[in-house]
């Protein structure tokens, strides 16, 4: 009965059972509005954005002047990374309504999570105008000023948010981005003060433990620092695990072998490609590998177009194997010109306008090399290589996204660092004249050569002017934003030491899977 399962449903995804609350509804067989409505939300609260976009969107039809649908389109649209048809949504949904400051605080923060840095300013600013007063608002502000290398902004938007939320975690995280030294003896103890507030929230807790661990790592105290890293990324596992998003191992080893498997025996000739498009440049391997460095070495070159993390062949390579597995698609070697024409395309729907070259520097694109190789066989692919003890600890000591479930225990960061040396090596010997393999430390240590063999490889002609890639103005969306402002140098090689007795359980899993 509809009239029950409605609030039954309703109550579901309050608690977080979203997949439980769309078969409630789908019980019933109900087409009205408020149950298609309904049933969309739970599919997007399950993950499954594809299918509430695809609900929302012939509700639009139906319904082209209720801004709450459209609303959620452009939710749904954004978790797609569709962010022009979010736009599109999102601008419909203000003219159905009349626009409140909240409004234009959630379109800003749209904006932003677009890479449109000054459109978010723009509807921030209708939104402050408008008297909105809250912490969210000054942490966007906070974000746009770091984009635009105001710092004092950053510093003073920081603070109004912290006044207004004493425990809000990304603002720390924010605030301890800018802080001189001077700050954090207070700064440490302060964040792990507001985790026990009833106010904070579970990520609160998250990045006010970890951010007082790298407070305390840069004041020498790395027993304090590792406790608090424990602490957050307990904190971490236990909000994953609430969530169903645990790391399974087995999962990804069978991923690993599935892949290898797929492209163990591919045509590696190159063929050219029709009509004028730019060249992608990839650049691959763990994240806190380097890859952002080398971004900004390569958009030193003309015609450079720095692309960030994309996630453009994530949902390329998705849409491909689902095909795939429906038999719609055939196997990598006996794609045709017109299927790899297709997948092209689908990419650059995905991907920032550019003319000539188009950096692509999402790490985890080296599980998709081989179908980059296909699908692009004029593109160079760089994989970054880095002494494994630094990687695992530089991402256990900060904060990544539920994709990265691997990144909150040392045990799951051994094998999944293990694992992608397994694809590393694999895509080397299919593709030894594709894949340029970079080691950070080398890169560093001997910056002219290792410049002079990125050049080489991707056809540029070489210049000096790639190592002042710091002085250029560019925004990173990424945690090394900070750190690319500043000229080569040894900060963090051979950070673990620091560790070597903490990282034990790390350093026996890592040689147990024959990644040191």
């Amino acid at each position: 009965d509809i009239y029950f399962s409605t609030p039954i449903a309703k109550k579901m995804l309050a608690v977080g059972m979203a997949k439980e609350a769309y078969g409630c509804l789908h019980a019933t067989g109900d087409q009205g509005y408020q149950t298609v409505v309904l049933k969309a939300r739970a599919l997007g609260a399950a993950g499954d954005w594809l299918g509430a976009v695809q609900m929302l969107k012939s509700l639009t039809t139906q319904h082209p002047n209720d801004p709450a649908i459209w609303h959620d389109l452009a939710k749904g649209a954004a978790s797609l990374r569709d962010y022009d048809q979010a736009i599109q949504a999102y601008e419909v949904y203000l003219k159905n309504k009349e626009p409140t400051g909240e409004d234009y605080l959630g379109f800003a923060d749209l904006y932003l999570t677009a890479r449109k840095p000054t459109l978010a300013h723009e509807q921030l600013k209708k939104a402050f105008d408008q008297g909105v007063d809250r912490a969210e608002a000054y942490l966007l502000a906070a974000k746009i000023c770091r984009l635009e290398g105001d710092y004092d902004g950053v510093r003073r938007n920081t603070e109004a948010a912290i006044e207004r939320r004493r425990s809000f975690g990304q603002a720390w995280q924010l605030r301890f981005e800018i802080s001189d030294k001077a700050e954090l003896p207070d700064m440490a103890p302060k964040c792990l003060g507001h985790v026990t507030a009833p106010e904070a929230t579970p990520w609160d807790r998250v990045l006010l433990n970890l951010t007082a661990g790298r407070a305390y790592e840069k004041l020498g105290n790395c027993q304090q620092a590792f406790s608090a890293f424990v602490a957050g990324n307990q904190n971490h596992k236990q909000l994953l695990a609430k969530g169903g998003f645990a790391y399974e191992p087995e999962e990804c080893q069978s991923e690993t072998d599935r892949i290898i498997s797929r492209f163990s025996s591919i045509d590696t000739s190159s063929r050219a490609i029709d009509g004028p498009s730019p060249t992608p440049i990839f650049i691959v391997g763990m994240p806190r590998s380097g890859t952002t460095l080398v971004e900004k070495i390569v958009g030193c070159y003309d015609g450079v177009t720095l692309g960030g993390e994309s996630e453009a062949m994530e949902f390329t390579a998705a849409k491909y194997y689902r095909a795939l597995a429906l038999a719609g698609m055939p196997a990598p070697d006996r794609l045709d010109d017109e299927q790899i024409a297709q997948l092209r395309a689908a990419y650059w729907k995905w991907s920032e306008n550019a003319d000539r070259f188009l950096t692509d520097k999402m790490p985890h694109n080296f599980r998709h090399v081989g179908l980059i190789a296909k699908v692009f066989p004029d593109a160079p692919i760089i994989y970054m290589m880095r002494d494994p003890r630094d990687v695992c600890l530089s991402i256990f000591s900060r904060a990544f996204p539920e994709a990265h479930r691997y990144a909150c225990d040392l045990e799951w960061l051994a094998h999944f660092y293990a694992e992608q040396r397994r694809l590393h090596k694999h895509w080397q010997a299919m593709y030894p004249n594709r894949v340029l393999t970079v080691v950070y430390e080398n890169l560093v240590d001997e910056p002219v050569e290792e410049t002079q063999k990125i050049a080489d490889f991707i056809g540029f002609n070489w210049h000096a002017g790639c190592l002042d890639f710091h002085k250029k103005q560019s925004s990173s969306f990424t945690f090394s934003e900070l750190q690319v402002r500043k000229p080569l140098n040894r900060d963090g090689i051979g950070r673990w030491r620091d560790y070597e007795n903490e990282l034990a359980p790390l350093l026996k899993a890592l040689e147990g899977y024959g990644a040191l």
